[in-house]
């Protein structure tokens, strides 16, 4: 049976979460950064509409519930992603930012 109808996945399923964060600004950087650094969520990416921003969170800390890795990305920046095969995918902010 094809994974995406056997079962939903598992946090060692995922690489990266995807936030876009207007007025969930807070709680995103606060309580769901915390589930997913606690779930072992490698990267943790949110888009701040609020600052026209990037938020890319790395090495989660799973017994504290934080990420140990913060960086931001401004609109001429870019975000790397760390793919499963240990290549990385670099995409421009403004293909990310409305």
């Amino acid at each position: 049976m094809p994974f995406a109808t056997a079962r939903h996945p598992l946090p060692q399923d995922i690489l990266c979460v995807i936030e876009v964060a207007d007025s969930s600004l807070d709680y995103d950087r606060t309580t769901k950064q915390r589930i997913y650094a606690a779930a072992g969520i490698p990267q943790y990416t949110l888009i701040n509409l609020v600052d026209r921003g990037i938020e890319v969170r790395r090495a989660p800390d799973s017994a504290h519930g934080a990420y140990t890795s913060t960086e931001q990305v401004s609109s001429n920046g870019a975000v790397v992603f760390q793919l499963g095969d240990g290549a990385v995918l670099a995409v421009p902010a403004t293909d990310l930012l409305p």
